[in-house]
């Protein structure tokens, strides 16, 4: 199975990098990746051509225009012209920028930094998560979950259950209420009321819902059932299909419901630029819309294509994951390199 770490990651014990990943994909234009080139990292473009010289101790993806690296144990922020927009410091540890803001960690505690580097909501909360849609979740305790702005001011009230609550998408954010989820609008009311077991992000104008149990579908934004309670799990739309399991394999269905790729995957990511990564006895590899295999399962993990590159790892003889990218034609694109967690309080 693969195991949710990417050159692009910050790990911080929340689902902080689920939200970002499994919801609003975000891309940066053009786009450029993060690459070790001997003992330093840099940036190529999607033909493999190196655009910001390697110089970093670490690197990590673009978002919002701007990405993090590191040099001498200290965090700084560049822009696509490799020039920093925010000078390396000791700034704690910090998420990627959303909408002009990070998230940062300081002493356990969460607040955001701007695009400057300065601290414009003091680090005061449990945890909190990315802003999506001009507010962002955040947590006071470990029981309560509410929206700010970016001034720091509720704009939702923290009265809803600390779990599963974690941003808008497509104008809605699900969360949870004694003990079942709903979705509510940007004024905190509920529009689906709290009926569910578990629920995913609109994507497409449809969200995955579990009723209970291996009791999955699909809604539309005003709670119809658009995709009835058959499967045993049900993920997001991307390029029109959606990912479903049933008897213990994957497959995709269309926004109608029906069927266009049987189950028949370990494990399958979304679709994106035409391809989706699906596990097969063990390996990762790539197929097209009609199920066909594109790039043959070889791969230890597998992600999501995006500007022609994809990125993958491959655990070496000693159970290493080295991680790299690979174009459409299933070529690893340099020598992949082990990836470092980042660390920090």
């Amino acid at each position: 199975m693969r195991t949710w770490v990417s050159v692009a990651a910050v790990i911080f014990l929340s689902a902080a990098l689920l939200f970002a990943t499994e919801g609003i994909r975000k891309k940066q234009t053009p786009r450029l990746y993060p690459v070790r080139l001997g003992d330093s990292y840099g940036y190529i473009n999607g033909q493999g051509s190196v655009e910001i010289q390697p110089q970093f101790d670490y690197a990590w993806d673009f978002r919002d225009g701007m990405a993090k690296v590191e040099i001498d144990g200290n965090l700084g922020f560049i822009g696509p012209d490799g020039k920093f927009l925010i000078s390396p410091r000791n700034l704690g540890r910090v998420e990627d920028f959303s909408e002009g803001m990070a998230v940062v960690v300081k002493n356990q505690k969460s607040g955001f930094i701007d695009a400057r580097g300065e601290v414009v909501i003091p680090a005061q909360y449990q945890y909190a998560y990315e802003f999506s849609e001009g507010v962002a979740a955040v947590h006071p305790d470990f029981q309560s979950c509410g929206f700010i702005d970016k001034t720091g001011k509720y704009v939702i009230e923290p009265e809803f259950q600390d779990i599963d609550c974690y941003g808008f998408s497509e104008g809605l954010a699900h969360v949870r209420l004694n003990g079942k989820i709903g979705f509510i609008d940007h004024s905190g009311k509920f529009v689906i009321p709290p009926i569910y077991a578990s629920a995913g992000h609109f994507e497409e104008g449809l969200a995955p819902v579990c009723i209970a149990a291996k009791n999955c579908g699909y809604v539309d934004k005003e709670g119809n059932v658009v995709v009835n309670f058959s499967y045993e799990n049900s993920w997001g739309f991307s390029e029109g299909l959606g990912r479903v399991k049933l008897n213990e394999k994957w497959g995709y269905i269309d926004t109608q419901g029906a069927m266009v790729v049987t189950p028949q995957f370990e494990d399958a990511d979304g679709f994106a630029e035409g391809l989706a990564a699906v596990e097969m006895h063990g390996k990762w590899g790539y197929i097209d819309k009609s199920g066909a295999t594109v790039i043959p399962a070889q791969f230890d993990s597998a992600w999501y294509f995006d500007g022609g590159l994809a990125e993958i790892s491959i655990d070496d003889s000693a159970g290493i994951s080295r991680y790299g990218y690979i174009d459409k034609g299933g070529k690893i694109l340099f020598e992949p390199w082990p990836l470092r967690i980042e660390t920090g309080n």
